[in-house]
């Protein structure tokens, strides 16, 4: 009795044609032989990988919800498949009042958008008084002071280069958290 087995590597098929006897030692032959050569192959990704991460790379803007063809593609080159163990390095850092905007980033800064309540200093990132804002009960409507503003932040440090504040009083009514969702789209100088 024959067994015949195949394998491809490195773009080439390897047949192994076996009796019983020969069988165990040459399908481990070759497995040790793939394992070592997926090895390499991962040695070399890996390497490429930090490589890229190393070097510092100029990437696209992103002026609007998923990009600048609102499809969720980069197409700038060096993005990495995976983020390193512990995650990408933080370059920055900056306090912000609540919400779900998405940032939108163009020629050097990050536009966001997010939301302000009387009592709440978003530098601080804490309550300024004791008790938390109103909340809905037995469906009574309330209105929570506050307001929305559109922040823009330079790219390269985080500090705030200029902000848009308007009045946005909220209901209790609602059974989401509150804060703007929207992302900031960037069009030319605007």
């Amino acid at each position: 009795m024959a067994l015949e087995v195949s394998s491809k590597l490195n773009g080439r098929w390897i047949v192994f044609v076996l009796g019983a006897g020969q069988f165990d030692k040459r399908l481990s032959e070759a497995i040790k032989l793939m394992v070592s050569k997926t090895r390499q192959l991962t040695c070399v990704v890996i390497t490429f990988a930090c490589v890229g991460f190393i070097s510092p790379s100029q990437a696209d803007d992103w002026p609007q919800w998923l990009g600048p063809n609102r499809d969720a593609v980069w197409r700038e080159d060096g993005i990495v498949d995976r983020f390193p163990e512990g995650g990408p390095r933080l370059r920055w850092e900056t306090k912000l009042g609540a919400g779900y905007s998405g940032p939108a980033v163009s020629k050097g800064r990050v536009f966001v958008m997010d939301r302000l309540m009387p009592g709440l200093d978003p530098a601080k990132a804490k309550l300024l008084h004791d008790g938390q804002p109103p909340r809905n009960v037995n469906f009574i409507r309330k209105l929570l002071p506050g307001s929305e503003r559109l922040v823009c932040l330079s790219e390269s440090d985080g500090k705030m280069i200029w902000t848009h504040e308007w009045d946005c009083p909220y209901t209790t009514v609602a059974a989401y958290a509150i804060g703007p969702r929207a992302t900031p789209t960037v069009d030319g100088d605007r």
